[in-house]
């Protein structure tokens, strides 16, 4: 009987301590052993988060790391909550890169083009998201394993031989013309680093990346990727020369969509007539809104529109717009987006106005001093504009 209200204890405990989520107050290490003499398999920076397994003895504890390595850590570094004083000094051999103008925390950087995350910390888990090259993602324990996997937050995990400082522009550029002419396969890699990296906050360096992979493109014969390149070179041109600030406004301050042929001036439309002209809404939602950038909680959906509804003011206010043959939207007489409007034709008149990011390279912003449009496009031609007011 004693014997097996032991094995209930032990297992009872173990099973609590395996709920319970902890926080390191210092830089540390993962041991394979209660002992700080023995091997590691990885480093925690500060403020990292494990989950107890089971306690070993008064001086260490068998935990997880947030990529599901297990090992020791000294019972002094855990802590119930997040800390602004590290107990001692940090591990200067951990390569968790500080905050820095790229990332405010602690993170690493993406090495390679095109990274798929996983859902899960192996190579059979669904992908989640892209990552690109010298993209900054938040990193707290990093593994010695190069094959193995490291949490990036949002339930992402890549492997760790896909991070590490950022990479620098010169340095790729050179390892690229190191390559002989014929090498495409390196040259095409490297030149996909090279524009990523660009977008990734070193702008000015876009159109010389830019021309790099265009030129691989053209050795490649790819029409498609040939395309693609000029598009985005009428894009970063105009990023790089890029209107003042009180100009774009100005441009787009007395923008109005017209909708079915009616003139909808500053967004708004009243109520009552929109329903006499549209009718009834095909869909009614209600959408939280926590930082006041909405007319109103109400949202009315039509198939040409999406709006901001106040019903006690009788007032509706434009949220989304989708250009199709009934709908455009004017920004002056000579400045008329319709649903002919390619993404091409778009970029040269307005490139020098508008910015994007690399991870919504088809969707373009032209930005006011309340807020501002996104205008998004699919496989070359416009499909919605949203208005949007800043928080």
């Amino acid at each position: 009987m004693k014997l097996k209200i032991f094995l209930f204890l032990f297992v009872f405990t173990t099973l609590l301590f395996s709920q319970e989520q902890k926080y390191l107050n210092n830089d540390t290490r993962l041991y394979t052993k209660a002992n700080s003499d023995s091997e590691f398999i990885g480093f925690f920076k500060v403020n990292a988060q494990v989950q107890l397994i089971s306690k070993y003895n008064d001086n260490w504890y068998f935990v997880k790391a947030d990529n599901n390595n297990t090992g020791y850590v000294l019972t002094k570094y855990l802590s119930d909550k997040y800390t602004s004083n590290p107990t001692e000094a940090e591990d200067k051999e951990n390569p968790i890169l500080r905050g820095d103008q790229y990332y405010g925390s602690y993170h690493m950087f993406i090495n390679v083009a095109s990274l798929r995350a996983r859902g899960l910390p192996n190579a059979t888990g669904p992908i989640v998201s892209a990552l690109t090259t010298g993209e900054a993602v938040p990193v707290k324990y990093i593994p010695l394993d190069e094959d193995d996997w490291v949490f990036i937050s949002s339930g992402r995990y890549i492997q760790k031989k896909y991070l590490g400082e950022r990479p620098v522009f010169s340095e790729l550029l050179n390892l690229f013309d190191s390559f002989e002419t014929d090498n495409i396969n390196d040259r095409k890699k490297i030149a996909e680093r090279l524009v990523q990296l660009a977008w990734n906050g070193e702008t000015e360096n876009l159109p010389q990346a830019y021309n790099i992979y265009y030129n691989v493109a053209k050795q490649l014969k790819d029409i498609a990727l040939i395309e693609d390149i000029e598009t985005k070179l009428i894009l970063v041109n105009g990023l790089t020369t890029k209107k003042p600030y009180q100009e774009t406004e100005a441009f787009i301050e007395n923008a109005d969509f017209i909708i079915r042929g009616v003139n909808v001036e500053n967004h708004f439309i009243k109520l009552n007539e929109l329903v006499k002209v549209y009718g009834e809404p095909t869909k009614i939602d209600l959408i939280s809104d926590e930082c006041g950038v909405y007319y109103s909680e109400t949202f009315y959906t039509y198939p040409n529109m999406v709006l901001s509804v106040n019903k006690e003011e009788n007032l509706a206010d434009l949220y989304t717009v989708f250009i199709n043959p009934n709908n455009s939207f004017k920004i002056d007489d000579d400045h008329i987006i319709t649903h002919n409007t390619s993404e091409r034709d778009f970029l040269i008149k307005y490139a020098q106005h508008i910015f994007t990011g690399i991870a919504n390279l088809h969707i373009y912003t032209i930005q006011t001093d309340s807020g501002g449009y996104n205008f998004t496009f699919k496989n070359g031609k416009i499909v919605s504009i949203d208005f949007y007011n800043l928080c």
